[in-house]
């Protein structure tokens, strides 16, 4: 008995595929919004999914800026500032972490925790032991801590320039071109050598003998030397080519401190460990 070939919408194949599309919908109506059936479609045309995202996305903004507010206020509380009155990173930090894992987001939480860490690290530990030096007690050498914080800032500070200066006078091999295109091995040579002499003749107005003063200036010359380096590679890494814009022609304030952000710690211990009872 012949039978009439069925029509081809009547196949049970193509009645599949033409449901498929319904039920994938369903499948995804029920992942966003609990049930079968959801429209995905909103009444003003909008897709339902990057209506979510985008909420999603504004929650997770409001988050950061709701922890960043909390990182603030506790740089501020007493018990973040340790021995010397140096600030305490690791304190402000520990809770940081902590703040971050209680929001629940996981999403590359190491970065986050890392650079929020290395901003404390620069921005309030390293600087913080430039007005520490007034605080120490040096035996014969009261009220005169000022002078410590001037030649600090007199040694490494004119190694950064006559490190350009020599450069430009005599620079031919480049130390590290991708991070510092103006820094050159005989500008370095240079600069550390003229702050050096510079930090000996300023012997007088600190507690170090002549030849105490030349190495103390070798070595905060050094370290400003690595500061200025990391703080570029940093730069470098962030897209951007200066911290700030607040000194027209010279970038924001962490542009003229780079240096210090490595001497200045460097400097208050060697002074606190053999100068201080």
């Amino acid at each position: 008995m012949g039978g009439r070939e069925p029509d081809a919408l009547q196949r049970p194949s193509a009645i599949r595929d033409r449901l498929e599309p319904f039920q994938r919908q369903r499948q995804v109506g029920a992942a966003l919004g609990g049930h079968e059936g959801v429209d995905l479609v909103d009444d003003d045309g909008v897709d339902r999914p990057k209506r979510l995202a985008r909420a999603r996305g504004e929650q997770q903004v409001q988050r950061f800026r709701r922890r960043d507010e909390q990182i603030c206020r506790l740089s501020t509380e007493p018990g973040a500032v340790g021995l010397g009155g140096v600030a305490r990173p690791d304190r402000q930090g520990r809770r940081d972490t902590g703040f971050a894992a209680l929001s629940g987001d996981v999403r590359n939480f190491m970065q986050r925790a890392a650079t929020v860490q290395w901003g404390l690290m620069i921005g309030v530990f390293c600087i913080s032991h430039v007005p520490a030096l007034l605080i120490l007690d040096i035996p014969g050498y009261q009220d005169r801590n000022a002078f410590l914080l001037v030649f600090l800032v007199l040694v490494v500070q004119s190694s950064d320039v006559l490190q350009y200066v020599w450069g430009k006078l005599l620079g031919r091999r480049r130390i590290a071109p991708e991070l510092s295109p103006s820094k050159t091995v005989e500008g370095f040579v240079g600069g550390v050598a003229s702050a050096t002499a510079l930090g000996t003749a300023l012997w007088w107005i600190t507690p170090f003998s002549m030849g105490t003063a030349a190495l103390i200036s070798l070595v905060i010359a050094l370290m400003g030397f690595l500061g200025g380096l990391v703080m570029s590679a940093i730069k470098r890494d962030r897209g951007v080519k200066d911290w700030g814009e607040i000194i027209e022609g010279h970038g924001g304030m962490l542009d003229r401190f780079d240096s210090i952000c490595f001497s200045a710690p460097i400097f208050f211990h060697i002074v606190r460990y053999w100068w201080t009872p």
